[in-house]
């Protein structure tokens, strides 16, 4: 099996880098917006507390999602450096 080329390797790890980035910034974005957007709204009228619950939803689903695209990334970087990127694994 030929190996990965050095170079196309240190790319992906970039891609990577960028992407686990990109996913931290979101997840703080997302949490300071939803701070920020019902701080007011504590002991809201019961409308209120229902818009909460359901941006809390969201944003706990959004943040699932996006742990797992960083687990996986995790991984990635991980076989990166152990030098096994680009080997198929078994699932």
């Amino acid at each position: 099996m030929e190996e990965l080329k050095p170079e196309l390797v240190q790319k992906c790890k970039v891609k990577l880098i960028d992407a686990k980035a990109d996913i931290l910034n979101r997840v703080r974005e997302a949490k300071e917006n939803l701070n920020k957007n019902f701080d007011d709204a504590k002991g809201g009228d019961e409308g209120d507390q229902t818009l909460r619950a359901l941006a809390e939803t969201e944003f706990l689903n959004m943040n699932e999602r996006l742990r797992k695209q960083l687990v996986e990334i995790e991984m990635a970087l991980a076989r990166i450096e152990s030098g096994s990127y680009g080997i198929c694994e078994e699932t």
